[in-house]
């Protein structure tokens, strides 16, 4: 037997090479989802590349007797090769730290003051700059905070509200609460948000799809997502979360605190 890896029979390498062919649009669709400022520097070529690479370490590692489907354990792998890669172009410019410190410095001084988590226009008006500009600084800090958790262990990971499974009767009633505050916080959100949100996480709709219909670029789409995020920041971590943000100038505040696993 020739050309086969070790370990590999002839048919398992077969299934192998199948299993990568049958899932390369997979890639496109975690890229289409990825609601994050990419890098200078960083194109779609990049990152498919990355993808690839993630799927097919995916394929390699995979054992089918631990009853996860393929598709879901290779979503997780391409998403976290993806990131990997962000990751490591995504070097903020001292300007921009600064930005993310005066940011987290705002919400922290609001936050003492009023009891609560600063709203996008409070901030704005705060830091003195337009709404759009905030919009911006939200989707790199959400770039940073989302990219910081991939590096994190999973268990220190803040709870997936959109995962339906539960590890006992405690946990599952806990995310049931977390659900429907999280209902309520999203029916009370802005139109333009509360529409992104439903088509990104209800629909499971790629950016440009969601931009199609809204008729905004995908960049904004990025922008009005991370916005809606911070909003909800506030329901979506856990109270300790909220706590240890006060005077916390890391840049990783609330707009990273919601997951996506591409449902």
């Amino acid at each position: 037997m020739t050309d086969t890896a070790p370990g590999y029979s002839s048919a398992a390498w077969q299934e192998r090479d199948h299993r990568i062919i049958e899932h390369i649009p997979l890639v496109y669709h975690v890229i289409g989802r990825l609601s994050l400022r990419v890098p200078v520097g960083l194109d779609t070529e990049d990152l498919v590349e990355a993808g690839l690479v993630g799927l097919v370490l995916a394929s390699n590692s995979f054992n089918p007797g631990r009853g996860v489907a393929f598709k879901t354990f290779a979503y997780a792998c391409i998403k976290g090769a993806i990131l990997d890669e962000i990751r490591r172009h995504d070097v903020l410019s001292r300007g921009e730290r600064e930005k993310l410190r005066r940011l987290t410095r705002a919400e922290a001084d609001i936050r003492r003051a009023s009891g609560r988590q600063p709203t996008p226009e409070e901030l704005a008006e705060k830091l003195g700059i337009p709404e759009a500009e905030l919009d911006s600084l939200l989707l790199v800090l959400r770039t940073s905070a989302v990219t910081s958790l991939e590096q994190s262990s999973a268990t220190s990971r803040p709870v997936d509200i959109f995962d339906t499974r539960a590890p006992d009767p405690c946990a599952e009633a806990s995310l049931e609460e977390e659900k429907d505050r999280l209902a309520t916080a999203i029916r009370n959100l802005p139109d333009g948000e509360r529409k992104v949100v439903l088509l990104y996480y209800v629909e499971g709709l790629m950016l440009r799809e969601i931009g199609a219909i809204l008729g905004v670029s995908e960049s904004r789409v990025s922008q009005i997502h991370s916005r809606a995020l911070y909003r909800l920041g506030e329901i979506v971590r856990p109270a300790s979360d909220a706590e240890a943000d006060d005077g916390d100038s890391s840049g990783n505040g609330a707009a990273g605190a919601l997951n996506d696993n591409g449902r």
